[in-house]
C-alpha cells in the first residue's frame, strides 16, 4: 500500500496535528513509503526462510549484536551466542 499522507493525530480528541506528504518521498529517495501488516510481513518472511532452507531459530531474547566480517554474532538471555549472514530480530520492549 503506498499511502499519500503520514498523520498525526491527538489521542484524546483526535485532533489532527499535522500532516507528512510522502508523495515526494519516491522522487527523493529513490523508493517510495510503503505500508505493511506485521503479521504479513512476519508471514512473508517465514516462507521465504522455509523455501531457501533457512534455520529459523524463533522464541530466544537476543541481548546484543555486532557486525562481523560476513555477517553478524548475536548473544541471547541464555549467554549463548551465534553467527549468521543476516539476522533479523523483531524488537519488543522488555
Amino acid at each position: 500500500m503506498l499511502p499519500q499522507n503520514m498523520v498525526m493525530k491527538d489521542a484524546v480528541d483526535a485532533e489532527e496535528l499535522t500532516r507528512l506528504d510522502l508523495r515526494d518521498l519516491e522522487a527523493r529517495y529513490g523508493y517510495p513509503y510503503l505500508v505493511i501488516h506485521r503479521s504479513d510481513l512476519h508471514g512473508t518472511l517465514l516462507r521465504a526462510c522455509e523455501r531457501a532452507g533457512v534455520d529459523l531459530g524463533t522464541d530466544a531474547h537476543c541481548t546484543a549484536y555486532e557486525n562481523t566480517g560476513t555477517g553478524a554474532r548475536v548473544r541471547f538471555t541464555d549467554g549463548r551466542t551465534d553467527e549468521a549472514e543476516v539476522v533479523v530480530a523483531d524488537v519488543r520492549p522488555s
